[in-house]
């Protein structure tokens, strides 16, 4: 029951897959690791208040109201979000066969891998961090001769804030699948989830004139503003608004998660894609505790009009200590993802699955790995998991 939770340390959860460490890394993989550093820093956040609590309640309360002043004004600890935003554009010039170049605060300095910036941004915080992925040149792409590259700028500008929406997106999906969570997953999510909202005005202008010359007529305060009716319209965000509220005033540290006769409430996450701007609605049905079909349903809602319909099926087998999970992907093309995991002792897994890419789904535009065979891409992994 929920009296168990109470006070309780958030959850820690560690995931590291084959993709972690072979070119090109992946986006899913790079966003468990940049999830498992946010639980990493909630437990940080969890024990220091929890201790000045203890000490003084009243204290306790200062911090946790100096916390949602952080929230409003998105000034708190994102070391872990910049570098994976980042990341965002260099996967997608990765995938066009161009090598990723980082540089930090207008530094000469460049940095050739994720990890390198990533590590560079950790040891070296600031009160205020510029980063910047090398805009690469279009006489550069290396992919096979069927690929249309025409939209190549602007799915790299987009990159960045894509990948950020898929980091809150995965926060969204995991609420679901643990039914309760932090109160400091907040801080991570908002800001993933606001990411267009907060995207650097050189690069919504970059995306506004190419939309613009697709008949698009679009200007920064649209995107904002349709950035703005994805998370009113998120179950998650009115959640984490409720614990929060409830945190700031009691000290409960947990959110519960509450399904609706074994619905899934819906999430909206917003994508910028080479079609026009997105909306993905994330929903699901729970047959059991044992059993969980997840839906999802992306309409690019002005330009060149798009669904794509997501559906999958996770189940833990009462026989077998293992859990499958299978997801098929439609839309212009075919995408599909299959995951098996064996239970292993001390709440660990260990994991094997497939993901096959299409360039011309919304999900593959923004996730494909390669383009040098063509406008598919099969990926094989292996991972391996726990969670405390």
């Amino acid at each position: 029951m929920v009296t168990s939770i109470y006070g309780t340390r958030p959850f820690v959860s560690f995931s590291a897959d084959s993709r972690l460490v072979t070119k090109p890394y992946n986006t899913k993989s790079v966003a468990d690791a940049t999830l498992f550093f946010y639980d990493a820093t909630n437990m940080g956040y969890w024990y220091s208040i929890k201790q000045l609590s203890y000490f003084n309640r009243k204290a306790g309360f200062y911090t946790r109201a100096f916390l949602t002043g952080l929230i409003i004004n998105n000034s708190f600890f994102q070391v872990f979000s910049l570098p994976y935003k980042e990341f965002g554009h260099g996967s997608r010039g990765r995938a066009f066969g161009i090598e990723a170049q980082y540089k930090l605060d207008n530094q000469d300095k460049i940095f050739d891998t994720y990890y390198s910036l990533f590590g560079d941004i950790l040891f070296n915080v600031k009160a205020h961090t510029m980063s910047e992925t090398v805009k690469p040149n279009v006489f550069d792409i290396d992919v096979h001769s069927s690929v249309n590259t025409s939209d190549f700028d602007l799915i790299w500008y987009a990159g960045g804030v894509n990948n950020l929406m898929y980091l809150s997106q995965r926060i969204d999906d995991r609420f679901y699948d643990r039914n309760v969570t932090s109160v400091y997953d907040f801080l991570g999510f908002l800001s993933s989830k606001m990411a267009i909202s907060h995207m650097d005005v050189s690069y919504l202008n970059n995306i506004k004139q190419v939309y613009n010359q697709k008949g698009m007529d679009m200007s920064i305060s649209d995107f904002k503003r349709y950035n703005g009716y994805a998370v009113l319209s998120s179950f998650t965000f009115w959640s984490f608004v409720d614990g929060w509220s409830r945190y700031l005033v009691s000290g409960i540290d947990y959110i519960q998660y509450n399904e609706f006769k074994q619905l899934r409430m819906p999430d909206v996450s917003m994508y910028l894609t080479s079609h026009g701007p997105s909306y993905r609605v994330q929903s699901g049905y729970k047959w059991s505790t044992k059993m969980h079909v997840p839906v999802a349903i992306e309409y690019v809602f002005k330009g060149e009009t798009q669904f794509e319909y997501t559906v999958g099926l996770s189940k833990t087998w009462s026989m077998l200590p293992i859990q499958t999970y299978s997801q098929i992907r439609l839309g212009e093309g075919f995408g599909m993802s299959q995951l098996v995991t064996i239970n292993l002792p001390y709440f660990s897994k260990l994991g094997f699955g497939l993901d096959y890419y299409d360039f011309n789904n919304l999900f593959g535009e923004r996730h494909i790995p390669s383009l040098k065979k063509g406008n598919n891409d099969l990926s094989l992994w292996v991972s391996y998991s726990f969670r405390q």
